[in-house]
């Protein structure tokens, strides 16, 4: 055979192609056939090649080479009469000799790896043969590797070498397996020894006995605590020892070493006829029982009850023994239907009741076919009772090749999956939409239809060396990846940093490297300025030190039984840990002295955690509940500060394992804060939405019964309660939510410029425009050097954009054509225009919470951008920081900041709570409105919203978004109520400290 082409045929063109080049000549050995008379015989048993090379992939591209050097046992085979038998030594690429018996044809002596035509990997079997029968003529052997030697080309053309050896015993069995690790390395070596329990009588012969793995040479056997990696013994059959004879093979019991000469048994088991499990102990006592009905021959009924008497049961179908309902502690039921060939139909999750003819929650259904792709069929149940109807399209490897998955406005969202011919995932598209419906029929989108496709181009070693991002077939961003050796480089796009990782010869990183300038090919020399981390580890292959460029370490010890036991950081001193005999944490100590204990329940959850103090007494710090409203699930979870109790609660749990009722609990220490704030959530029948959700009363604001509505594919829609909150959701295809329906406390994706940290955060204001005002827009490059797309982004002057080249925020009124803006992947786009406008639109902008920055999209290309100027709490922070020329404000001084949006003007003032009057804050007016509340005259709020009140008109219309330091202000809040009704067209937001 020279050539194998395996064909997708069914996804496209899509081939894996592997040549067989066939080296060293063909080997025909004598008949050694005994039915055959010897005047019959002659050389006609086919012993095959020495070397085979293998060829994987297309010519045109990368192709990985590998090569095989057998043994063929043509030593000692028969000449003709007058010449000796032959002499056959077989030589490998080390240079190794070995003979090549007859017992060894087929053994594989070494396995090679070429890349650019040289060899880069190897490695090379020894062979070892074990008699088992000789009748004077014949021999029958057991052929084994006793040892194998692998060596890696290091960049300066040497070697870097391993070496594992084995010593078996005569049935075949390893005794001994000793790891030198890197042969020119003194300290890595590592020695395994097994014994085996044996029953002669019955030819049980390989059930190991134990386990026990030194950090040393095997010629230091069986060295020193300290040496001891692990030490695993196995008792069978109910036996006393782990050497004793088995007679059915069954392991009951397994003990670990804990030190010295001890033993700690870890499980223990007990088994029925069958050798089934019937009932299992933990290190702690604690049991598991498992019943079959009936008690012999298949069962159709498995009952198991947990170390608390929790109890659940699996019908299981008899003849394969998969489940066909299970019920959990509570009765709660699911049922599950395959098809002929084992394959999962329908799943009706608790709720859904098969026996009531309700439909199913989940169904799936298969088609193979020889003419098309495979097709996969998922149909997920929605409230409204109809089916959410996808397809995965599998080629005729039966590889993921493409979904299909429908959107609301009847077109699909696509993903797909291309492959080159040696089988790598060559190309990934990630999704993208159509407007036609889901089908089974396969779609080819062109490349410039695709807005994210990430392309990997592979070395010839099938090793990844540029991933490529393309949007609309054009490139956006690369990652390179180079290797030399045991060094990988990492080159990613512009804005992070380039690293390399080195590896031992075991595989292990001993060094990164963080290097300070860009290469353009993604490799980097001797001279290139790098940062180093590096990494030691002790005998046993743990962590031991992590030492920085500047020298800091931080430093790793760990127990008999490999847990960490102590660690040393430069900046918070030396932690010790302690554990128990079921390896949880119970104790943590600190460089201060401070001794945190953590307690857990029968299950191995965590149910308290304490500070100890002196004399062995105990502060909590935290407490968890469980059981007690529902078993299996938390009751509560409180946190302690200065005694004081701080508890979230669930006080009601629906039949489906659901909270409908949660409390937050406010200890008394917190003054007007404390009390109990309870909610209530109320689910949907069929795909479990929340329906409603009942909120305290607090701040005085009243009670409230926020309710959702959902459109059909069962996405929020619509929002409210005393008022309508939200609308008319809108959705793109993708299922993202343009800006206009983001509203306060939602979730956005936000970037800090200076760490590159992008992550979730909350929007804390939202601002909506509905004047005439000046606009910029700007223009940018999308593609870079490689074509001429553009894109363009509207915003209002003052909204911030991140310019790369100044490393600062800028006003978009102030960017320049020729700034770089940064994108949501740390690269940079250009601005290559710049326009100013005036016209009266609706405009909309965000505040976010944390690190203030967030993305829009230009096109498909996300920018970086900021909140509208500083955050209330940014604002309150740096006045009590720098007010009164910089002395600051009393800290028993509360500060609120009311930033506005009203007829086409914006600003913000800041009040600040007392009878004087801070420079840069408002006092409170000549005559003011004196709304009817219990507010007092001084206090901050009422400050702000009388110079509002003083200064606007009924008609007046916009956004203020207010921030006060303190908690919450019962009082203030009946002020804003009041503030709403006499200007109804000013909306106004609030977030307290």
């Amino acid at each position: 055979m020279k050539y194998v082409t395996e064909d997708a045929r069914t996804g496209g063109p899509s081939q894996i192609k592997t040549e067989y080049q066939y080296l060293e000549g063909a080997a025909w050995h004598y008949d050694d056939n005994d039915l055959a008379e010897p005047q019959y015989r002659t050389w006609s048993e086919w012993r095959g090649y020495g070397r085979v090379r293998t060829i994987k992939g297309d010519p045109g591209q990368p192709q990985s080479v590998s090569e095989k050097l057998y043994l063929r046992g043509m030593d000692g085979d028969t000449m003709p009469a007058g010449t000796p038998p032959r002499d056959v030594w077989v030589t490998d690429g080390d240079g190794g000799r070995v003979e090549d018996v007859d017992q060894l044809a087929g053994f594989i002596r070494e396995n090679l790896l070429y890349s650019g035509g040289q060899v880069v990997s190897a490695s090379i079997n020894d062979p070892h043969l074990i008699e088992t029968a000789n009748d004077g003529k014949d021999r029958a052997s057991i052929v084994l590797a006793k040892a194998n030697a692998t060596r890696s080309r290091q960049p300066d053309g040497t070697w870097r070498r391993t070496r594992t050896t084995t010593a078996f015993n005569e049935t075949g069995l390893p005794l001994k397996v000793e790891s030198e690790g890197d042969t020119a390395v003194a300290g890595d070596e590592v020695c395994t020894q097994t014994t085996y329990a044996r029953n002669e009588t019955k030819w049980m012969l390989t059930y190991a006995a134990s386990v026990r793995t030194i950090a040393k040479p095997c010629a230091a056997w069986p060295g020193t605590e300290n040496d001891m990696v692990t030490d695993v013994q196995a008792i069978y059959d109910s036996n006393s020892n782990s050497g004793d004879a088995p007679s059915r093979g069954v392991v009951t019991k397994t003990l670990r070493w804990i030190g010295a000469a001890q033993y700690q048994a870890v499980a223990a088991t007990e088994v029925d006829l069958y050798g089934r499990t019937t009932k299992s102990t933990d290190v702690d006592g604690g049991t598991t029982t498992i019943k079959y009905t009936p008690d012999t021959g298949n069962p159709h009924t498995v009952t198991t009850t947990n170390r608390k008497g929790w109890v659940t049961r699996s019908v299981l179908d008899t003849a394969r023994g998969a489940a066909l309902t299970e019920f959990g502690i509570h009765g709660e039921r699911a049922d599950l239907e395959y098809d002929a060939l084992g394959r999962l139909l329908k799943v009706w999750v608790p709720g859904r009741s098969k026996e009531g003819r309700q439909t199913a929650t989940t169904e799936y259904s298969y088609e193979y076919r020889r003419d098309a792709p495979s097709i996969v069929t998922t149909k997920s149940l929605k409230e409204n009772e109809t089916y959410t109807t996808s397809y995965s399209l599998l080629d005729g490897m039966l590889r993921p090749r493409q979904s299909q998955t429908p959107t609301r406005d009847g077109g699909r969202i696509l993903t797909d999956a291309f492959y080159d011919s040696r089988g790598n995932a060559h190309v990934t598209n990630s999704a993208y939409y159509n407007t036609e419906a889901p089908s089974t029929t396969l779609f080819g989108a062109f490349d410039n239809a695709v807005p994210n496709q990430t392309v990997i181009e592979f070395d010839d070693l099938g090793r990844p060396l540029e991933s490529i991002f393309r949007k609309m077939n054009v490139e956006q961003w690369r990652t390179k990846t180079r290797y030399s050796g045991d060094i990988t480089f990492t080159t990613p796009p512009q804005g992070d940093t380039a690293t390399a990782v080195i590896k031992n010869a075991l595989g292990v990183i001993v060094e990164r490297r963080d290097y300070k300038e860009r290469s353009a090919d993604g490799t980097y020399g001797a001279n290139a300025a790098f940062d180093a981390t590096k990494y030691a580890y002790d005998v046993k292959g743990k962590l031991s030190t992590v030492t920085d460029v500047q020298g800091n370490k931080w430093e790793y010890k760990y127990d008999k039984l490999g847990r960490p036991s102590w660690k040393s950081d430069p900046d918070t001193g030396a932690t010790t840990f302690e554990y128990d005999d079921l390896d949880q944490l119970v104790s943590t100590t600190d460089a201060r002295g401070r001794n945190i204990v953590h307690e857990y329940d029968d299950l191995g959850r965590k149910k308290a955690m304490s500070e100890e103090i002196q004399g062995g007494a105990r502060t909590k710090l935290a407490e968890w509940v469980f059981d007690t409203k529902r078993a299996e699930l938390p009751t509560s979870a409180t946190r302690y500060v200065n005694g004081n109790a701080f508890t979230q609660q669930v006080d009601e749990y629906d039949e489906l394992n659901r909270p409908t009722f949660t409390s937050t609990v406010i200890p008394p220490s917190e003054g007007k804060l404390a009390g109990t704030y309870t909610y209530r959530a109320q689910y949907s029948a069929v795909a479990g939405l929340v329906l409603a959700e009942d909120m305290p009363a607090a701040g005085g604001l009243p009670t409230e019964t926020i309710r959702h509505n959902y459109n059909e594919f069962d996405q929020p829609d619509e929002t409210f309660g005393l008022d309508r909150y939200a609308s008319e959701h809108q959705y793109s295809p993708y299922g993202e939510t343009p800006i206009e329906q983001v509203t306060l406390g939602d979730i956005v994706l936000a970037t800090d410029p200076q760490t590159g940290r992008t992550e979730a955060r909350a929007v804390t204001a939202t601002w909506v425009h509905d004047n005439e005002f000046t606009r910029t827009e700007l223009t940018i490059d999308t593609d870079g050097s490689a074509g001429s797309a553009t894109a363009t982004i509207e915003a209002t002057d003052w909204h911030p954009f991140w310019v790369a080249d100044l490393d600062a925020w800028v006003v978009a009124a102030e960017v320049k054509a020729g700034s770089w803006l940064r994108t949501s992947s740390g690269t940079w786009v250009q601005v290559t225009a710049v326009r100013k406008y005036t016209n009266h639109t609706l405009a909309h902008d965000l505040t976010v919470d944390g690190i203030h920055s967030y993305h829009v999209l230009a096109a498909a290309t996300p920018l970086l951008v900021h909140n509208c100027g500083q955050t209330g709490k940014e604002v309150a922070e740096d006045f009590r920081e720098n007010a009164n020329n910089g002395q600051g404000v009393a800290s028993r001084r509360n500060i609120a900041v009311a930033q506005h949006d009203i007829d086409g003007q914006t600003g913000q003032l800041i009040g600040v709570s007392g009878t004087y009057s801070h420079p840069g804050s408002v006092s409170m007016p000549a005559t003011p409105r004196q709304f009817n509340t219990s507010a007092r005259p001084h206090d901050s709020e009422v400050k702000i919203f009388e110079t509002y009140a003083a200064t606007l008109s009924p008609n007046s219309k916009g956004t203020i978004n207010l921030y006060s330091e303190r908690e919450v202000c019962d009082s203030c809040s009946k002020l804003i109520d009041q503030f709403k009704q006499t200007f109804p067209n000013v909306t106004v937001n609030v977030t307290w400290g």
